[in-house]
């Protein structure tokens, strides 16, 4: 082969790998939606807690379709199932990798007083349009254990995750 030739390809292939890798850092530059999960969360759960058509439908727009698709007659069917009086409080939050894992108090009012449920909810974050979703069907809830296993390794111990419930 000419010796020129070779030397334009070449050219060509770094000219290539350079976009390659452009492209590649500006995905991963994307900046996390202005919305944090904890607030994402809340709003959610004070949706829910008002219990109007508006605000239910409101939720429901704020939960991931990205593994499923909850109709949302059954969405409706499940939330009308939490009990009426409900208070969230946000313990913990940790986002690694466009996921989230908020760790939240569920005051339950009940006829012994108030009951307190650890609970946690996962979020993840939808591209299209650059906000947090709720995953509540657990779809990511595998992915989410395993990050917090990864973590718990490499930080001292914060005690039991045994009281965490999933969404």
């Amino acid at each position: 082969m000419n010796r020129k030739l070779i030397n334009w390809l070449f050219c060509l292939l770094l000219v290539a790998l350079t976009g390659l890798f452009s492209c590649a850092k500006q995905e991963e530059a994307k900046p996390l939606p202005a919305e944090s999960p904890e607030q994402v969360v809340q709003k959610f759960y004070t949706y829910i807690a008002e219990r109007g058509l508006k605000t239910t439908e409101e939720a429901y727009k704020l939960i991931s379709t990205t593994h499923t698709v909850l109709p949302e007659g059954r969405f409706k069917q499940i939330i009308k199932q939490y009990p009426e009086g409900m208070k969230v409080k946000i313990k913990s939050s940790k986002i690694e990798n466009g996921k989230a894992i908020v760790i939240l108090d569920c005051d339950i009012p009940s006829k012994f007083g108030v009951c307190i449920n650890e609970s946690q909810v996962n979020l993840e974050i939808d591209p299209k349009v650059n906000e947090w979703r709720i995953d509540f069907t657990g779809e990511t809830y595998d992915e989410l254990e395993q990050i917090k296993a990864e973590a718990a390794k490499t930080s001292p111990a914060t005690g039991s995750t045994a009281g965490h419930q999933e969404h």
